[in-house]
């Protein structure tokens, strides 16, 4: 069994952050079309996460890549 990939540690609070947002995908006609980034912003303040700009870059990068990489749902579109 693979071993989970360690976080280093300037990454921890993106990738809190980025778990506690996956409900928050602005969605048309099915489609993810990115992160509603108002109610990014309100997470991270109640989580007392600083959004610097490095974590704003990692968690952009992060909805980038599933905005290339994940393919639409047949059922919702």
């Amino acid at each position: 069994m693979l071993d989970a990939p360690r976080l280093l540690p300037q990454c921890f609070d993106a990738w809190t952050l980025w778990l506690e947002v996956q409900t928050q995908w602005r969605v048309s006609f099915g489609v993810r079309t990115g992160l509603d980034m108002a109610a990014v912003k309100a997470v991270a303040e109640l989580l007392d996460i600083e959004l610097t700009p490095p974590t704003y870059r990692i968690l952009r990068g992060l909805e980038l890549h599933v905005l290339q990489n994940v393919k639409p749902d047949k059922d919702t579109a």
